[in-house]
């Protein structure tokens, strides 16, 4: 019981403080609103894919596949703004160069046991990506053909000679692709979540001064029911935020949030774990409230930037930030969302639970053993 009425406590204390319900609720809000109203343009239902180049190398000693691919790169060049280009073994390493450079969006090599070695340039990566996908449907292609090569060969000619008049090319809009009400709605969601380190640190400061815990453990409460008050005392700071904010985002915004909520509400649980564990060690390890605020108020719009939720990354089209996003928890969140709702080349989710969950697990047992060797005097 003791520790449901620190929690209790904890909850009651920051909603009755009108700042803290500002930050809370009323400032992602207004957040969401101006972000997606302002880059709506940004967020159109049609995208162009700028002229590519790509260089091929027939190194496989497979005719008919070298054959094939070559009907597979005329095919492509015809429907789509990409340029290919044949190169020799001598000519090989110094694509590579320019590839590095960021001349030439792919570099590919044909090999003898009907694979593509692959090359791409990340810089760009929506623009990899797309290549990434037609050289997987040419992949899949010939491996279907070889299946049935193999155990039907007399029904190959047939599956080759389509009759293209059967084959029509339309423009589909998408219903369901991502506008700048989605994408700024998921984004401070997590960046909120991110942003209760700063309001649970100085809870817990503020404890401190008050000389609140004093009292608390005068009334024989063990240090570890503090820790596991204030801990889920935090966690249910952020559920009733987040869930606010969620409400607001669906009723209101009429953003899309796909259909496997407690997908995002599991996601949504191991953010504010790590939230809650890293608030209270940060708390518990150190002294000085004044440095501990400095660096979360330096630390987070640097997190947030690397995890798109400003603007996103591939707007800067820059390998290094691409790479240092990785670093920040938001970055797999949203990554981990947006691939929930609409889909993607990789999916990120088991991994985000593992680090959050995990880190959180972590941090939080150090808060337990710090509190209890550096905590306050009680």
């Amino acid at each position: 019981m003791k520790i449901y009425y620190i929690a209790k406590s904890e909850i009651l204390r920051i909603y009755r403080n009108k700042k803290h319900l500002f930050m809370l609720i009323l400032f992602p809000i207004l957040m969401i609103t101006i972000l997606s109203t302002a880059f709506k343009e940004n967020f159109t239902s049609t995208y162009t894919l700028p002229k590519m180049s790509i260089s091929y190398y027939l190194s496989s000693s497979n005719k008919d596949y070298n054959d094939n691919f070559l009907k597979f790169v005329t095919t492509v060049s015809s429907e789509v703004d990409i340029e290919f280009k044949k190169i020799n073994s001598e000519e090989f390493n110094n694509e590579k160069e320019k590839l590095e450079n960021g001349e030439l969006t792919a570099l590919i090599k044909t090999e003898d046991d009907k694979s593509l070695t692959v090359f791409l340039n990340n810089i760009k990566k929506d623009n990899a990506d797309f290549v990434t996908l037609l050289l997987k449907v040419f992949i899949d292609t010939e491996q279907t053909l070889t299946a049935v090569a193999s155990e039907f060969p007399e029904k190959l000619q047939n599956i080759k000679e389509v009759n293209k008049d059967l084959v029509n090319k339309k423009v589909i809009e998408s219903k369901t692709g991502s506008t700048s009400t989605d994408y700024y709605t998921i984004s401070m969601y997590t960046l909120m979540g991110l942003y209760g380190l700063s309001l649970c640190t100085e809870l817990f400061f503020t404890e401190r001064k008050l000389k609140t815990l004093d009292r608390i453990s005068i009334s024989k409460s063990s240090k570890l029911e503090i820790i596991f008050g204030k801990f889920l005392g935090y966690l249910g700071i952020m559920t009733i935020q987040l869930s606010i904010l969620f409400v607001f985002s669906i009723y209101v915004m009429k953003a899309n949030w796909g259909n496997q909520y407690w997908i995002i509400g599991l996601l949504t649980f191991s953010l504010i774990f790590f939230t809650a564990a890293t608030s209270l060690f940060l708390s518990t390890f150190f002294k000085n409230k004044k440095l501990i605020s400095n660096v979360i108020n330096l630390i987070i719009p640097i997190l947030g930037l690397l995890g798109g939720s400003y603007i996103p990354l591939s707007t800067f089209q820059s390998e290094l930030l691409n790479t240092l996003s990785f670093l920040s928890p938001l970055k797999w969140m949203n990554d981990s969302i947006f691939y929930l709702i609409f889909g993607g080349s990789w999916n990120p989710i088991a991994g985000t639970l593992l680090i959050n969950l995990g880190l959180g697990t972590l941090l939080l047992v150090l808060a337990i053993f710090s509190f209890k060797n550096k905590g306050v005097k009680l």
